[in-house]
């Protein structure tokens, strides 16, 4: 019994964890295991990384980034199905919590808490990279008419590359709780440090943001922020009249709660975005 309840008081330690409901952390503890590995150790060959390893004691090093205490190593390549290009290797004598891909992504499945606990830490951390305004190439497929049918919303979002590898019961979920909005030359369409209440890809017209970028067709806002459930990170005004498609984030999260699977390919695309973005090591790992 008294291990049980240390393991648990442990796991609170790590991020991610912290807010999570007993229920949930009793779940975890079940399926890691405590491994002592000797200094000098391949804690994980170069490749995919065999298993999540919580450092309780020592450091283990991987290519220029250190995890010590209440760090998680192998955690953003796990969750985006990533390999690691270097060993990683137990710096001093070191004490782990591992965690088995497989079984980390059922408790995940099964765990709805846990799961927004990890979207809003991975979105909380790219946010921490800068100001969030996605440009793509232009969407080679022209909306028509007026009004924007379900067609055209799924294909709108599904160029998205945060919706991309949603499923198609999903995305046309998510794309019949969105709807058209149209702002006027002057109209702000979001606001820096408003709450993030919905995210927008923008259909046809032009919108600046305060640091000077020019915004256009299949651009899109607050994405990342809703996710994050925190503050827009930039103000946005339309310069031309500008038609928008618009998802408010109260429904985002009821469309992810009845679609688990778009959950986990959207903090695996999170998880990608952070590792392309070569972040100071403290961004770049969950810890």
């Amino acid at each position: 019994m008294r291990d049980s309840i240390h393991r648990l008081l442990t796991l609170r330690q790590y991020p991610g964890f912290a807010d999570a409901q007993l229920e949930e952390l009793a779940v975890i503890a079940e399926n890691v295991a405590e491994v002592s590995l000797p200094a000098g150790t391949i804690a994980a060959a170069a490749g995919r990384v065999p298993a999540l390893q919580l450092v309780v004691e020592g450091r283990i090093e991987c290519g220029d980034k250190t995890y010590g205490p209440r760090h998680v190593f192998g955690a953003l390549e796990v969750i985006a199905g990533r390999s690691i290009k270097d060993p990683a290797i137990a710096l001093v004598p070191t004490r782990v919590l591992q965690l088995a891909p497989a079984d980390f992504a059922n408790v995940l499945e099964d765990n709805f808490g846990l799961l927004s606990n990890v979207r809003r830490l991975l979105a909380r951390r790219l946010l921490a990279a800068g100001p969030r305004a996605y440009v793509r190439p232009r969407l080679p497929y022209v909306v028509r008419g007026e009004s924007l049918g379900l067609v055209d919303r799924l294909v709108l979002l599904r160029h998205q590359i945060t919706f991309a590898t949603g499923r198609i019961q999903a995305l046309a979920s998510l794309a019949q709780a969105t709807r058209e909005v149209r702002f006027e030359p002057g109209d702000p369409i979001t606001r820096a440090g408003a709450p993030a209440t919905a995210s927008y890809v923008i259909i046809d017209g032009a919108l600046r943001t305060h640091d000077g970028r020019t915004l256009g067709p299949n651009d899109a806002l607050g994405v990342v922020e809703s996710l994050a459930e925190s503050a827009y990170t930039i103000t946005a005004e339309a310069t031309t009249p500008v038609r928008a498609l618009e998802c408010p984030s109260i429904s985002l999260f009821d469309v992810i709660e009845d679609h688990t699977e778009l959950a986990l390919s959207l903090i695996a695309r999170l998880a990608s975005e952070l590792l392309d973005g070569e972040l100071e090591p403290a961004i770049a790992r969950v810890n």
